[in-house]
């Protein structure tokens, strides 16, 4: 999903000549339980720089957190 909207209406080039600003999309995400899923994450993060992480565990119960988390 991160992918699709990197690639539509999150592209930076788009989001700066639509505002009139430079603008960048972020992507909010808690930990994960899998070294595999956290090494894809990390992987994601490093290519695209747009991910933020923090550190609580990424479930949709937990997603007061990431809204807080934004506010940050």
């Amino acid at each position: 999903m991160r992918t699709n909207l990197r690639s539509t209406w999150a592209a930076e080039p788009l989001l700066d000549k639509v505002l009139g600003t430079r603008t960048k999309v972020v992507f909010m995400l808690g930990a994960t339980l899998s070294e595999e899923q956290q090494m894809l994450v990390n992987y994601e993060s490093e290519r695209y720089e747009d991910i933020i992480q923090a550190d609580f565990i990424d479930s949709y119960y937990n997603n007061t957190y990431k809204i807080i988390y934004n506010f940050k």
